[in-house]
């Protein structure tokens, strides 16, 4: 299952036993937008991504997936009112077979798709 930016920022900042303001100094942002990246106010710019991927030494390719993960599923999370763990479980699950059946589903099927989840999580926990 792939994992929020939040999570992997946050893994990341411990294994390496770095403090907030040094993560900032070393991605030279002010310390508030590391606090907003592990708290998922904020996400990184495709420039940001790849700074950060360099600094942490981690594929770029892989933080951009989780990054464009991490919005899609704050997107569903803000249509669909949803806080959960389960939204996280569910959504992950699905969002994992679109991107490996990427190259077959048109970038204008996306929103339809994520739609389709977020009705089918409302009736799952009953939210509708």
């Amino acid at each position: 299952m792939i994992e929020e930016f939040r999570t992997l920022l946050a893994k990341l900042i411990v294994e390496r036993g770095l403090s907030h303001k040094e993560v900032a100094l070393m991605l030279d942002v002010d310390p508030s937008l590391i606090s907003k990246y592990l708290s998922g106010e904020a996400l990184p710019n495709k420039y940001r991504v790849k700074e950060i991927a360099e600094k942490f030494n981690i594929d770029e390719e892989y933080l951009k997936r989780v990054v464009d993960f991490s919005r899609y599923l704050q997107l569903a999370r803000k249509r669909a009112g949803i806080e959960s763990d389960a939204s996280l479980v569910l959504f992950s699950g699905i969002y994992d077979a679109v991107q490996r059946h990427s190259k077959y589903i048109k970038s204008q099927d996306v929103n339809r798709i994520l739609q389709k989840m977020i009705e089918a999580l409302k009736r799952e926990l009953n939210l509708e």
